[in-house]
Protein backbone atom coordinates (compact mmCIF):
# COMPACT_ATOMS: atom_id res chain seq x y z
CA UNK A 1 0.00 0.00 0.00
CA UNK A 2 1.28 3.39 -0.52
CA UNK A 3 0.93 6.52 1.37
CA UNK A 4 0.62 10.38 0.13
CA UNK A 5 3.57 12.37 2.12
CA UNK A 6 4.98 15.95 1.82
CA UNK A 7 7.03 18.49 3.47
CA UNK A 8 7.20 22.38 3.03
CA UNK A 9 10.23 21.51 0.48
CA UNK A 10 8.22 19.28 -1.40
CA UNK A 11 5.37 21.29 -1.94
CA UNK A 12 6.95 24.03 -2.74
CA UNK A 13 8.83 22.18 -5.38
CA UNK A 14 5.78 21.16 -6.77
CA UNK A 15 4.35 24.63 -6.72
CA UNK A 16 7.27 25.88 -8.94
CA UNK A 17 6.87 22.63 -11.60
CA UNK A 18 3.29 24.19 -12.17
CA UNK A 19 3.35 27.81 -11.77
CA UNK A 20 6.84 28.84 -12.21
CA UNK A 21 8.52 32.21 -11.72
CA UNK A 22 5.34 32.84 -9.60
CA UNK A 23 6.38 31.25 -6.71
CA UNK A 24 8.67 33.19 -4.00
CA UNK A 25 11.38 31.74 -1.94
CA UNK A 26 9.83 28.77 0.46
CA UNK A 27 10.48 31.51 3.55
CA UNK A 28 7.67 33.34 1.97
CA UNK A 29 4.73 30.87 2.19
CA UNK A 30 2.01 29.43 4.27
CA UNK A 31 2.33 25.05 4.68
CA UNK A 32 -0.22 23.22 6.41
CA UNK A 33 -0.56 19.27 6.79
CA UNK A 34 -4.59 18.91 7.89
CA UNK A 35 -5.40 16.25 10.41
CA UNK A 36 -4.55 12.47 9.42
CA UNK A 37 -1.67 13.26 7.61
CA UNK A 38 -3.03 12.58 4.08
CA UNK A 39 -4.10 16.88 3.21
CA UNK A 40 -1.56 19.52 2.34
CA UNK A 41 -1.35 23.20 1.38
CA UNK A 42 0.51 25.80 0.50
CA UNK A 43 -0.54 29.01 0.39
CA UNK A 44 1.46 32.30 -0.79
CA UNK A 45 1.44 35.94 -2.77
CA UNK A 46 3.72 36.10 -6.48
CA UNK A 47 7.14 37.41 -5.93
CA UNK A 48 6.79 39.10 -9.10
CA UNK A 49 2.66 40.66 -9.02
CA UNK A 50 1.75 42.04 -5.67
CA UNK A 51 -1.56 41.46 -6.89
CA UNK A 52 -1.43 37.75 -7.29
CA UNK A 53 -2.27 35.18 -4.52
CA UNK A 54 -2.06 31.66 -4.87
CA UNK A 55 -3.23 28.38 -2.87
CA UNK A 56 -2.17 24.80 -3.69
CA UNK A 57 -4.23 22.08 -2.21
CA UNK A 58 -2.42 18.16 -2.31
CA UNK A 59 -5.08 15.27 -1.39
CA UNK A 60 -5.43 11.82 -2.06
CA UNK A 61 -8.95 10.95 -2.87
CA UNK A 62 -10.42 7.57 -4.42
CA UNK A 63 -7.04 6.12 -4.84
CA UNK A 64 -5.77 9.19 -6.71
CA UNK A 65 -3.59 12.27 -5.81
CA UNK A 66 -5.13 15.63 -6.65
CA UNK A 67 -3.50 19.30 -6.95
CA UNK A 68 -5.79 22.01 -6.46
CA UNK A 69 -4.79 25.56 -7.53
CA UNK A 70 -6.18 28.49 -6.78
CA UNK A 71 -5.17 31.19 -8.37
CA UNK A 72 -6.42 35.00 -7.10
CA UNK A 73 -5.59 38.31 -8.60
CA UNK A 74 -6.77 41.98 -8.35
CA UNK A 75 -7.69 44.16 -11.87
CA UNK A 76 -7.04 47.88 -11.83
CA UNK A 77 -10.55 48.56 -10.89
CA UNK A 78 -10.32 46.40 -7.55
CA UNK A 79 -12.48 43.89 -8.47
CA UNK A 80 -11.00 40.00 -7.80
CA UNK A 81 -10.46 37.59 -10.10
CA UNK A 82 -10.35 33.68 -9.51
CA UNK A 83 -9.07 30.92 -11.32
CA UNK A 84 -9.15 27.17 -10.41
CA UNK A 85 -7.74 24.47 -11.97
CA UNK A 86 -7.50 20.48 -10.63
CA UNK A 87 -4.47 18.25 -12.18
CA UNK A 88 -4.11 14.71 -11.70
CA UNK A 89 -0.51 13.47 -10.40
CA UNK A 90 1.03 10.44 -11.70
CA UNK A 91 2.75 7.76 -9.75
CA UNK A 92 6.07 9.19 -11.02
CA UNK A 93 5.59 12.21 -11.32
CA UNK A 94 4.99 11.75 -7.04
CA UNK A 95 8.47 9.20 -7.20
CA UNK A 96 10.42 11.58 -8.65
CA UNK A 97 9.31 14.06 -6.10
CA UNK A 98 9.62 11.65 -3.24
CA UNK A 99 6.07 12.13 -2.14
CA UNK A 100 4.51 8.33 -1.92
CA UNK A 101 6.03 5.87 0.12
CA UNK A 102 5.13 2.05 1.16
CA UNK A 103 3.53 1.32 4.27
CA UNK A 104 1.95 -1.24 5.74
CA UNK A 105 -0.76 0.43 7.22
CA UNK A 106 -4.26 -0.77 6.62
CA UNK A 107 -6.08 3.05 7.33
CA UNK A 108 -3.54 4.63 5.04
CA UNK A 109 -4.90 6.40 1.60
CA UNK A 110 -4.37 4.65 -0.67
CA UNK A 111 -3.00 5.33 -4.12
Amino acid sequence: MMKLTANKTKIHELAGAFLGPEVPNIRETEFTKYKGGVSFSLKFKSAINYNYYCSLYLAACCGKALLQIEEYSYNEDGSKSIVRKTERLSLEELRDLEMIRETPDAKAAQL
